[in-house]
């Protein structure tokens, strides 16, 4: 879904890692020594799925989980 809350172009799997690790970021950032190893874990899988632009991937999630948490 994008930040409209539509179906995004990005697999299941890829989406909901990019949500979760955008969602890691903004609400849990206080948390990140909890985090970080799931979060490398998660930035690796991302990057051997070889995204056609795995920054826009990245940058819409934020979006998304900013529309969500109403920052």
């Amino acid at each position: 879904m994008d930040a409209a809350g539509q179906k995004s172009s990005y697999s299941d799997q890829v989406w909901v890692t990019a949500i979760a690790l955008a969602y890691m970021s903004l609400a849990l950032a206080q948390l990140q020594t909890s985090w970080m190893l799931v979060a490398k874990k998660a930035e690796k899988w991302l990057q051997s799925q070889h995204l056609v632009d795995e920054d826009a991937c990245k940058m819409a999630a934020q979006e998304y989980v900013k529309a969500k948490l109403h920052l």
